[in-house]
């Protein structure tokens, strides 16, 4: 058989060519178009995912975004309760000394007033007592008065600045909580700190 003959074999035969085909390419080359389309079909598949996950990623910016702006319009609310609630609990600790005072037959002659030393003493006053003996009140208020903050309060008086005006015959030294908490009475005993609560003077100071 001439080479021409062979030829012609091969473009008429069908089988010869796939014959042919296996001896010149081998497995490896003649499965490629499969693995090709199985290459483009994974492909596919991971270009939809990345569509899916930027889709995601996208929503929880949005939702981030919301948040923060929630934030934003809850802040200054959360701040003015605090502020609500602290001067609450300031102008009652002031109108309980008051009440003190006028309880125990003594004479103010400094008005209750704001004071914060290292955000420690709320409240200051000056008394007369029948005898003219002059004494300073000092009073910490709290939302919620725990054992600690009665410590945390006499650590702060031991370390007075020098330019409170502490009166001549000496202070009285009082902690105010809306609630208190257990070990609060005995620690400010301990102290020989007043204690006080909106139901009026818990403890004596001495």
């Amino acid at each position: 058989m001439d080479t021409l003959e062979i030829i012609r074999q091969i473009e008429t035969d069908p089988g010869v060519r796939a014959q042919l085909r296996s001896v010149l390419l081998g497995d490896e080359l003649l499965g490629m178009p499969a693995q090709v389309a199985e290459l483009r079909r994974s492909i596919g598949e991971l270009a939809e995912a990345q569509k899916s996950t930027e889709h995601s990623v996208a929503e929880l910016r949005q939702s981030v975004a919301e948040l923060a702006e929630a934030q934003k319009e809850t802040n200054p609310a959360v701040k003015q309760l605090s502020d609500v609630v602290g001067g609450t609990v300031e102008e009652d600790a002031k109108a309980l000394l008051e009440y003190i005072a006028d309880q125990n037959g003594w004479q103010i002659i400094s008005e209750p007033s704001p004071l914060d030393i290292n955000g420690e003493i709320d409240v200051i006053a000056a008394v007369r007592d029948e005898s003219e003996k002059r004494f300073t009140l000092l009073c910490e208020a709290k939302t919620r008065l725990r054992p600690a903050d009665v410590s945390r309060f006499q650590r702060t008086l031991n370390n007075l600045p020098t330019d409170i005006e502490i009166m001549p015959d000496g202070q009285f030294n009082y902690v105010y909580g809306l609630a208190i908490y257990p070990g609060t009475r005995q620690k400010a005993q301990e102290l020989g700190f007043g204690l006080l609560s909106p139901k009026g003077e818990l403890v004596k100071p001495g």
